[in-house]
């Protein structure tokens, strides 16, 4: 495992950052386990496929630095020892999670051909859940599915997924009767060089419905036309926009971070102290940022830019954004109006306030480690 952030012996620097990127964790927290035992001949308990747009003709990898920081944060979460992410992964394919016999669980990553038609995950009821999103087909571009099967997980790892972590995980946010979940990315197609939309849904069944009883939730918000193209950074291949909440999102990653561990309580105190000691501060940021972030990204770049509420509260933010930071020792690094935090070896998160033609932002961009703010500065 890596050296970095997630895998120092430091339980109380792992609880204080935990909240800063559980959120893209808790998505892809599902998409480790599993495929049921009577079922290991093909069919996944979890199944992730994508057909994202290559930047040219010729192109049949992209850049994934994302991997290795969120396999990071897996490995100490659920407690496992997973493969080595590679650094690069093909634009149109599928990574399934399996389990065996033994429940010892395993990641399988393959390309698709765009030869073979129509993509998507290949669950028996991925049909169900895509009716259920009421959208004639063609109508946009299907990016990505993410499909979860929450009764193989309980039956191929009844003591993880039942009652363990990943079934106290579940119950912390009211899946504990879940079926099944899918999470859809779509896009509304755009001309370059404008960024495409993205729309992202959820769908769900519950084990006391009926089988054919799908819900549904919209979680990004509208934005036009206009406003993507003229607040989203330049160069952005896609966009799309999502509510916020910093108190609310604060509580439910440290919440998930404290259920989807195995007890160990000096995390669960280490993690409640963090989170009251940066009450007041948070309650700060929340008065300032805006209700709304926009995530945008080209290739391997991807940059969350939140409106600040004030005209002149960059500096309010700075100040609270290197407060946060203060608490995690020598892995977080400080300037006037910009920090970064070690995710791992080789990457991190780096966060800046700034002006520019549309407003005030506060900008967090996930880059290489080995660049310094100084270099940060000149690439915007």
């Amino acid at each position: 495992m890596r050296s970095g952030l997630f895998t120092s012996t430091d339980g109380s620097v792992r609880a204080r950052w935990a909240a800063a990127i559980a959120v893209l964790a808790w998505l892809v927290l599902w998409a480790v386990p599993t495929s049921a035992q009577d079922q290991l001949q093909g069919r996944a308990a979890v199944e992730l496929a994508w057909d994202w747009p290559a930047q040219d003709d010729q192109q049949t990898e992209a850049e994934a630095a994302w991997l290795a920081p969120v396999v990071d944060t897996l490995q100490w979460w659920l407690s496992l020892e997973l493969v080595e992410p590679p650094e690069r992964v093909p634009t149109i394919g599928r990574l399934s999670a399996v389990i065996d016999a033994e429940a010892v669980w395993s990641l399988q990553m393959a390309a698709s051909p765009r030869s073979d038609g129509p993509g998507g995950v290949a669950h028996v009821r991925a049909p169900l859940h895509r009716a259920a999103l009421a959208m004639p087909d063609g109508e946009r571009l299907v990016l990505a599915e993410l499909m979860f099967d929450f009764n193989t997980m309980r039956s191929a790892d009844p003591q993880r997924s039942g009652w363990g972590s990943v079934g106290r995980a579940l119950q912390y946010w009211k899946l504990a009767n879940a079926r099944d979940l899918m999470l859809h990315v779509r896009a509304q197609p755009r001309p370059a060089p404008l960024p495409m939309i993205l729309e992202v849904d959820l769908t769900w069944s519950s084990r006391s419905e009926p089988m054919d009883m799908v819900h549904t939730r919209r979680l990004t918000t509208a934005i036009g036309p206009v406003e993507s193209a003229t607040l989203t950074p330049a160069g952005s291949a896609w966009t799309a926009a999502l509510p916020l909440d910093v108190r609310l999102v604060i509580a439910r990653c440290v919440g998930s971070a404290m259920a989807g561990r195995d007890p160990y309580e000096a995390f669960d105190r280490s993690a409640i102290r963090w989170a009251s000691s940066v009450r007041d501060r948070v309650t700060r940021l929340s008065a300032v940022l805006g209700e709304k972030a926009l995530i945008s990204g080209s290739g391997d770049r991807v940059s969350v830019r939140i409106p600040l509420a004030r005209e002149r509260g960059g500096r309010s933010v700075a100040a609270d954004m290197n407060g946060l930071g203060a608490r995690l020792g020598d892995s977080a690094t400080a300037d006037e109006l910009s920090g970064s935090v070690e995710v791992s070896a080789q990457h991190a998160l780096r966060w800046h306030v700034a002006e520019d033609a549309s407003g005030s932002w506060l900008t967090i961009e996930l880059q290489r480690g080995e660049l310094g703010l100084a270099d940060q500065d000149s690439a915007e």
